[in-house]
């Protein structure tokens, strides 16, 4: 079997063939997105790991319910990116939002637009914060913390995984 007529596509080279990256790297939107990506990159892993770390703590301190809680913590994990798209959405809609309701009955007269240049990075890194969060916790309840004295079963406070 034969491939033909594919056109002046497999002809032409593009000459110089760096051209079009020069173009990308001094395009203003180019900057703009990747200074963006980068500060939900280090605000999301550092916000994600910093609330898993302290949540894990706060859950090795309890002794009562304790599994009530990991299974609250790590629910956010399992629920679809979908779900999670239209939950937040209801929370930031300008008119009737969450968020502006609560706003609203405490006194603030005009509405935030959640969705504005000012407020969008916030409201894209808080439902990944948010979703991700209890995946943290969970790898972080499974570290064996090492202090002396202490049994495997009291390292581990009773996670099923060990390293």
């Amino acid at each position: 079997m034969e491939i033909k007529q594919l056109g002046i596509s497999g002809e032409v080279l593009n000459e110089p063939w760096y051209s079009n990256y020069a173009k990308l790297f001094t395009d203003d939107n180019v900057r703009t997105s990747l200074k963006n990506t980068l500060i939900m990159t280090v605000v999301t892993i550092f916000g994600q790991v910093g609330i898993a770390l302290l949540l894990a703590l706060m859950v090795d301190n309890i002794k009562r319910r304790a599994k009530v809680f990991r299974t609250m913590f790590f629910f956010p994990i399992v629920v679809s990116a979908t779900a999670l798209g239209l939950l937040f959405n209801l929370i930031f809609l300008y008119d009737t939002g969450m968020i502006n309701q609560l706003l609203s009955m405490f006194g603030k007269q005009e509405l935030t637009d959640w969705k504005s240049e000012k407020w969008a990075l916030f409201t894209m890194m808080l439902p990944v914060m948010w979703q991700y969060v209890g995946f943290y916790f969970v790898i972080i309840r499974c570290i064996p913390w090492k202090f002396p004295g202490e049994s495997q079963e009291q390292r581990t406070g009773g996670c099923p995984c060990s390293l």
